[in-house]
């Protein structure tokens, strides 16, 4: 029997007895293939993720301290200063500079009461802002040198000068810690197959109070028709792994919904509250977490468990299902970390090089170093004020062809790559802790002076609230004030000018400075008053519209005439 499967192998085709000799070289060559995978996709992540553990072995060297970065700040003994490269600093020092003082007084960015004083990645420092000592962090990917220069900050973090050692490029690194008394939470409901993944839903929700330090959670999405307030225990492991969706009401208290769905070994609850608004709501117990989203959110999440299940039975119960629905409940940080990675590159969106988030919380993200400030409060003239209004509006067209709704375009977060002068200074859009993916938004945060009147009016927005925004920002450039007229520090005038139903009235003439004086006569602050094109009102009044449908789309507005490159440039 054997002798006759010897020769039946031996009469095989002569293909099999290559691969047969070959069997050993295979094994190697599957084997050199292997290894290096299991470096670098196992080993290589826990190596970095150690070294951000430990920051005292970030940067250390055997070489001797550096000559240029001698003196930069005080070192720890424990945290040795990172030899960073000659040319990295010449870059560095040179993005520091900020030139004439008056130059260096419309560099210092303004703040914002609902911005928490949040400052912008630009290379301005202020005297009063504490330097923090010379050290070094560490991505996946690369190490950064932070110089010891705080160069913006706020309640919530700050933004320092930065190198990335790799590629000597100057970089400003944005520290994120986060804000424990926002109850805001962002949902995405996505459904997810053996190879793929595909967004069902984005919204908003308001966490629980008492729920501790926020944390993001998930699990597979779950609703139950029978027990639709969660009024009733859930049996013993029926919720295992997954988020309950209930509904609010139905003479159960909220404690009591959180509890019957943690008796079911719930990972999350999602209370769907009865009107298109968010509310804050109280839940002694903070395991599992809790959040609230708005009816309509609530309502589309079940439309999509009802599509997952199919048509057989939609009212039965979802629990076995809804398996390929997952929900992922984040908190500000991981939220503003998961935008910076989706957001293409674009000319007028600030660059994020590298974002993470360290087993701390608190986020990192690494932008490009902008030296030219944020954008100045009024233009110097009409030309440059519709350049400066134009690259805004290509970057919200950019955000919102993504989905993404801004919700803080003011001038502090316009940033100027360059000093205004230059000619190859653009505008870049910059910080999106607040920006928002959500179908259905209703947080009404933002900075007060450009806020769109549906923000407080309505209760409800949608990327309009953008449109006007911008249609401030260029209203501010033209004019150097602000449409209600009202001064900084009087927000509750400024509340009450929105709040109104009066037309914005936009002048027909703006100021201009007159020529610099020649040498040896003294300065002068007269300007004379240029008539603006009926284009350029035009397009003012079209932001500024206070019903959000009557205002054109970002796409809409730079098809406008006054927005060609003929008038821009």
């Amino acid at each position: 029997m054997l002798k006759d499967q010897r020769s039946l192998f031996e009469d095989m085709p002569s293909v099999f007895d290559f691969i047969y000799d070959l069997r050993l070289e295979i094994i190697i060559f599957a084997l050199s293939c292997a290894v290096p995978w299991v470096l670098r996709s196992r080993l290589l992540p826990r190596f970095e993720k150690g070294k951000r553990k430990s920051p005292e072995l970030a940067g250390t060297s055997d070489a001797p301290p550096d000559k240029h970065t001698a003196g930069c700040a005080d070192t720890p003994p424990s945290m040795p200063s990172p030899v960073v490269p000659p040319l990295a600093i010449e870059q560095a020092t040179a993005a520091r500079v900020c030139g004439s003082p008056s130059e260096a007084k419309r560099q210092r960015l303004p703040t914002s009461a609902h911005s928490d004083g949040e400052l912008s990645p630009v290379s301005t420092a202020s005297a009063s802002t504490a330097a923090p000592p010379v050290s070094s962090l560490s991505s996946i990917s690369h190490t950064y040198a932070l110089l010891g220069e705080a160069i913006g900050g706020g309640m919530k973090g700050i933004v320092q000068s930065g190198v990335c050692l790799e590629t000597q490029r100057a970089v400003a690194v944005k520290s994120i810690e986060t804000d424990e008394a926002c109850p805001v939470r962002f949902v995405q409901l996505s459904r997810r197959g053996l190879f793929t993944q595909s967004e069902v839903l984005h919204a908003e929700a308001f966490a629980s109070a008492n729920s501790g330090r926020p944390m993001a959670w998930s699990g597979q999405l779950t609703y139950d028709c029978s027990n639709r307030h969660g009024g009733e225990p859930f049996a013993a492991g029926a919720l295992e792994g997954r988020v309950a969706l209930v509904w609010r009401g139905g003479g159960v208290t909220f404690e009591d919904k959180v509890v019957n769905c943690a008796l079911g070994g719930a990972a999350g609850v999602l209370v769907i509250n009865t009107a298109d608004t968010l509310e804050a709501f109280s839940v002694d117990s903070s395991s599992p977490p809790s959040a609230m989203l708005c009816r309509s959110d609530g309502e589309a999440a079940i439309a999509a468990l009802e599509a997952a299940a199919g048509p057989e039975d939609p009212a039965a119960s979802l629990y076995e299902d809804s398996s390929s629905l997952c929900v992922e409940v984040r908190t500000d940080i991981s939220h503003e970390l998961m935008l910076c990675r989706r957001i293409p590159r674009h000319p007028h969106v600030v660059e994020v090089c590298d974002e993470w988030e360290e087993e701390t919380g608190v986020g990192k993200l690494v932008m490009e170093r902008c030296s030219g400030g944020s954008a100045p409060s009024k233009a110097p003239d009409v030309q440059t004020a519709l350049r400066l209004m134009r690259q805004t509006l290509l970057g919200v067209a950019h955000l919102h062809s993504l989905g993404i709704c801004h919700r803080d375009v003011k001038p502090g977060n316009l940033l100027l790559s360059k000093p205004l002068g230059d000619p190859d200074c653009r505008l870049v859009l910059a910080d999106f802790s607040m920006a928002s993916l959500a179908r259905w938004m209703t947080v009404p945060c933002g900075s007060v002076r450009y806020l769109a009147p549906e923000v407080l009016l309505v209760g409800n927005y949608g990327f309009a609230r953008d449109i006007w925004s911008v249609g401030v920002v260029a209203f501010e450039l033209l004019f150097g004030r602000h449409p209600s007229g009202v001064g900084h520090g009087n927000d509750s005038e400024v509340v009450r000018w929105i709040e109104s139903s009066k037309p914005v009235e936009v002048p027909g003439y703006a100021a201009v400075p007159l020529e610099a004086p020649s040498i040896g006569t003294a300065a002068t602050s007269a300007v004379c008053l240029e008539p603006l094109p009926e284009e350029v009102t035009d397009i003012l009044k079209a932001l500024l519209q206070r019903d959000p449908s009557h205002r054109p789309t970002a796409m809409e507005a730079l098809q406008h005439p006054c927005m060609a490159e003929s008038w821009t440039s």
